[in-house]
């Protein structure tokens, strides 16, 4: 066929939509030759689901090559509305990017999807519950991918489809066989659904539909393997270092034990790298007499009710946790101890509880508390988080000049050691206690920590809070209204008043102020009120408390 093309003037088009009727070698090797030497009026085109074995690396390199890939035929948000218009089905506007996102634009899924919202009484809940379990879907599916596949194939696809994201190593032992990777390769090349999240192609996931097909076909067709697969997963990523997966699956294995054991000895870990919203989701995967059968996931529980506001649940869970110390190993317990003593230094924080802050600090510094704790390495960071904690203490106490110090030494400790989390709740507090002495130092210290949390999607955490109220009541003082705004409106979204009242104290006097300053006295008057009922939530008297008293009084 191709030794018959004879160009003239007139332009040609050669379409080859199957290039299986290619594959040999012989006719491989002409169209080879022939688009390496393309006549002007000669144009090809080429489909077929996955690359052909083909040179086109010299093409590509003089820009004569023009690519149409599977991401490129992907429905945007925009076109799923409007094909969604086309067929008359009418949805809100977050039901149609939901709808995008669950296909991921894949034409033949939306077009499923269409025809199953066509008439539907509930539509916004077809929407939200649509997978690839849905019946079209999975009879499509399973006819066009699953069946076609060979034995191998299928067997790695349905073991694997537990976890989120797959390589070859974890696909071996999942499977019970080697060369996932070479499979997992073939899969993406073939355009089969499977999508490589890295530039190394090391690591693998599934379509969403197809995932949700797979885990269907699993638990039909091999469900006592289920739990078995689960528990393999999270060994296997313990021992890589993966821990928030790692227990994922073994709480979907049903291995409680395991799974607590993992969460108690990371968890500390977790919460100073900002990720407290992931323990406390981890947590709720336990069965609540899992959770009161282990001392120390007692403690990880309380210590996650302090992070949620709910104080006189946390000491009430620490409570629980003291009265079971006997059933903690031996070997634990100087853990188990320290583990106490930070989850009271955060309550007493939270209370404002000097006195107790002092007697759980004391008890962090020995050395055989730190001694006792090697075996997570967390003497630097405790060290920064007692001196942290005493600093914010002294803060809101009468004690200005030893809370800058703490502060400071556990800033540079915890920028020494790696710990950003730490390092903005350092800096941020920083900001209101060198305010002082130097207006310009309080200001420079609040932007370090407010640029370092933004740096780490912090911008909207309690974390940053007393930065942006300090800097924001700053900004009032010199008569910045427009920027003041902008930060304390900031700071309404980041500062939370059950988990930091010293802190609310702190924005709802600085809002006052602004408003004072605009003339809007009764406004003014209700964030004065507010930031006097935050000083009911603390045992020492907030540093701050007179001059709200004074404003309350002058407004």
């Amino acid at each position: 066929m191709l030794q018959e093309l004879t160009p003239d003037d007139q332009p040609i088009v050669l379409v080859i939509d199957d290039l299986n009727e290619l594959e040999t070698r012989e006719a491989l090797e002409q169209l080879e030759q022939l688009l390496v030497r393309l006549p002007p009026q000669l144009r090809v085109v080429l489909a077929g689901r996955h690359d052909p074995p083909l040179r086109l690396h010299h093409l590509r390199l003089e820009g004569e090559l023009a690519e149409i890939r599977a991401a490129d035929l992907a429905f945007s948000t925009a076109e799923t509305a409007e094909l969604l218009k086309c067929a008359g089905v009418d949805l809100r506007e977050s039901d149609v990017e939901l709808l995008q996102e669950r296909t991921e634009g894949w034409a033949a899924g939306l077009r499923l999807a269409v025809i199953s919202l066509i008439g539907h009484a509930e539509p916004e809940r077809l929407v939200a519950e649509f997978s690839g379990s849905e019946r079209t879907v999975a009879e499509y599916m399973l006819a066009e991918m699953l069946e076609r596949q060979p034995a191998d194939v299928r067997h790695l696809l349905l073991r694997t489809s537990i976890v989120d994201r797959v390589n070859g190593s974890l696909g071996d032992v999942l499977t019970g066989i080697g060369g996932s990777e070479r499979m997992l390769h073939a899969l993406e090349d073939a355009n089969s659904f499977v999508v490589s999240l890295d530039p190394e192609r090391s690591w693998f996931r599934y379509h969403h539909l197809f995932g949700d097909l797979l885990r269907l076909e699993l638990r039909r067709t091999a469900p006592d393997e289920v739990p078995e697969l689960h528990r393999r997963a999270a060994e296997w990523f313990a021992t890589h270092g993966h821990v928030v997966e790692a227990i994922r699956h073994a709480l979907a294995a049903g291995s409680w034990a395991y799974a607590g054991q993992l969460l108690v000895d990371n968890a500390l870990n977790l919460t100073l790298d900002g990720q407290v919203a992931v323990v406390h989701d981890l947590l709720g995967g336990f069965p609540t007499a899992a959770l009161q059968a282990d001392p120390e996931l007692t403690v990880v529980w309380a210590a996650d009710q302090v992070e949620q506001g709910s104080l006189d649940e946390a000491a009430a869970y620490l409570a629980l946790a003291e009265d079971h110390l006997d059933i903690a190993p031996p070997e634990r317990r100087p853990q188990l101890d320290v583990s106490r003593a930070v989850i009271k230094l955060l309550l007493a924080r939270r209370r404002g509880d000097f006195s107790d802050v002092l007697e759980q600090v004391e008890f962090l510094a020995r050395p055989c508390a730190v001694r006792s704790h090697a075996a997570v390495a967390l003497s630097g960071e405790l060290r920064a988080m007692a001196l942290m904690n005493l600093g914010i203490v002294e803060m809101w106490s009468p004690g200005l000049a030893e809370a800058e110090k703490h502060l400071e030494e556990a800033a540079r400790i915890a920028h020494r050691i790696g710990r950003p989390y730490l390092e903005v709740g350092c800096l941020a507090h920083l900001g209101f206690a060198a305010n002082a002495h130097s207006i310009g130092k309080a200001r420079q210290r609040c932007r370090e920590a407010i640029i370092l949390a933004e740096r780490h999607g912090w911008d909207e955490n309690h974390v940053i809070a007393p930065a942006l109220a300090t800097l924001g009541g700053n900004l009032v003082w010199s008569g910045e209204y427009d920027e003041a705004l902008q930060l304390l409106e900031r700071g309404e979204k980041a500062h939370r008043s059950d988990v930091e009242p010293a802190t609310s104290l702190l924005w709802h006097l600085a809002r006052g102020m602004l408003h004072a300053a605009q003339g809007e006295w009764d406004r003014a008057l209700e964030r004065f009120r507010s930031a006097e009922a935050m000083q009911t939530l603390l045992v020492s008297v907030h540093a701050l408390a007179v001059q709200v008293r004074s404003f309350v009084m002058a407004t």
